[in-house]
């Protein structure tokens, strides 16, 4: 059994953690969000960014359970993973555009595991894709 359908349900289940659970951005003096809590920030703008994560993440928990129970993570759900991993990388970051913080600065222990799982998440997908498991 390889463990890449492990290594991806482990990813994206800490992706989702890390959006409700620990700080997302540090601002120094106390002042720390986690991604929850920075939709709201703003009450003439909310960020969608972390329900797009939620969403992309859904996927691959729900292929890595698939996976796991049928001991088998085709080629297909493989590519969809690593499509939803791209989109949530991308608006990972795209956070810090839209908070006008930056990435090295101001990133806390959230930002910092999201990144780390997303790319963990990302590798794995890749390696499903390119030589699936046999049934």
């Amino acid at each position: 059994m390889k463990p890449v359908k492990f290594v991806l349900l482990a990813c994206s289940a800490i992706a989702v953690l890390v959006i409700f659970a620990l700080p997302y951005i540090d601002l120094g003096h106390g002042l720390d969000f986690t991604l929850w809590k920075l939709r709201n920030v703003n009450p003439h703008e909310s960020l969608v960014h972390p329900y797009v994560i939620l969403a992309a993440m859904a996927a691959p928990v729900a292929f890595g359970a698939m996976a796991l129970k049928k001991q088998a993570l085709p080629r297909w759900q493989s590519i969809i993973s690593v499509i939803c991993f791209a989109i949530a990388l991308f608006i990972a970051f795209a956070v810090f555009t839209k908070t006008q913080t930056k990435f090295g600065d101001h990133s806390g222990i959230g930002a910092k595991l999201m990144v780390v799982a997303l790319i963990g998440g990302l590798g794995a997908s890749l390696t499903g894709s390119v030589k699936p498991e046999r049934a």
